[in-house]
């Protein structure tokens, strides 16, 4: 297979570094293998060609992908407040048990009440 010259200086960067279990690569380096990782698979290579082709672990390109995956957006919330001006909490155990209308105070003294 014809190695590109993204493969190619990938694989350099990665023989620069001491061999071993635990080999410490730059952000730029992890960041560029996982670019290249993501390109390669979305052009139906596996995975262990594209650990090949650059020489590093299957391991470590999953690490690198997920270091390329943007974390999930924070979403804003809003608390609302009761008729009687008092917050109403809702409570989901497992076990699929629900608790709701407790007001602060209701929610401490069911907690006292189970302790």
């Amino acid at each position: 297979m014809q190695q590109s010259s993204e493969s190619k200086s990938i694989r350099a960067e990665v023989r620069k570094l001491p061999r071993g279990t635990r080999r410490r690569f730059s952000t730029s380096l992890r960041a560029r293998i996982g670019r290249f990782a993501q390109r390669r698979l979305a052009e139906g290579a596996s995975l262990v060609e594209v650990a090949s082709e650059i020489e590093v672990s299957k391991q470590t390109i999953a690490r690198a992908r997920r270091q390329e995956i943007p974390p999930p957006a924070l979403v804003p919330v809003e608390v609302v407040r009761s008729v009687q001006g008092r917050s109403e909490i809702r409570i989901c155990a497992p076990g699929g048990l629900v608790i709701e209308g407790l007001d602060v105070e209701n929610v401490a003294a069911l907690i006292r009440a189970l302790g």
